[in-house]
């Protein structure tokens, strides 16, 4: 959508540089020009490109961040929650016999958090549960638009001891999702947190929820659910 948000600020800042440079000698110039430049901005609704150019710099910031952590050159979806319907059966079959795989969740207020998987996802009975383990596994979450992607590895401690990465749970449970001593969804799309997460991982000591921003006791609602095929 043409130059980005921080460009046109950028730009902005810099005509109201050259009108304190130039002096009051050439400033009925930069006000006319200052003028010419509102008028054209005028002609289209700047709320509307702010949210649009965030949303577009977001997502592909978070791809690009994703690809460089997992070390991959292109990302596919091959689950979407808005497309498919949200159960333990429609997730089995997408991610069974499969590696390199991200769960990524957004939620109702745009915080975007969720965990990669490298490991092979094992084939389990029809309905059965699947409780996945993986070497390589990290979390990761930005709560805000403007906040750039975090990852947060297991503590070594604890990657030593217990590679368990993530459960599926078998089809009649409420529990959809868990990803081990982090979060969980619920079948209604309720996303509570482990409070003890900080014991597992290396998240940073703060009072807030890493991933939504909220206190960490508070609940969320999960808007969308995808799965990525890292290739």
């Amino acid at each position: 959508m043409g130059s980005s948000l921080s460009h046109l600020i950028e730009v902005r800042n810099v005509s109201k540089y050259s009108m304190k440079c130039f002096g009051d000698k050439n400033k009925q110039v930069q006000e006319k020009r200052s003028k010419k430049t509102q008028t054209k901005t005028k002609t289209i609704s700047l709320d509307q490109i702010t949210e649009d150019m965030l949303t577009k710099t977001k997502e592909q910031e978070i791809i690009n961040s994703l690809l460089k952590e997992t070390k991959s050159k292109h990302i596919e979806i091959i689950y979407n929650s808005e497309l498919t319907e949200f159960d333990q059966r429609n997730i089995r079959t997408k991610i069974i016999g499969e590696q390199k795989i991200i769960f990524l969740v957004v939620t109702d207020r745009g915080s975007i958090f969720g965990f990669y998987q490298n490991d092979l996802v094992d084939k389990m009975k029809c309905c059965k549960q699947i409780k996945a383990t993986s070497e390589d596994f990290f979390l990761f979450g930005s709560p805000y638009v403007y906040q750039t992607l975090e990852f947060y590895r297991r503590n070594k401690q604890i990657e030593n001891k217990n590679t368990t990465s993530f459960t599926l749970y078998e089809d009649n449970n409420n529990l959809v999702l868990s990803c081990y001593s982090s979060f969980w969804i619920t079948k209604n799309g309720q996303i509570g947190f482990n409070l003890c997460a900080k014991e597992h991982y290396n998240l940073p000591q703060i009072n807030q929820n890493v991933f939504t921003g909220k206190q960490k006791t508070e609940t969320t609602l999960c808007e969308k659910l995808l799965i990525l095929k890292c290739l």
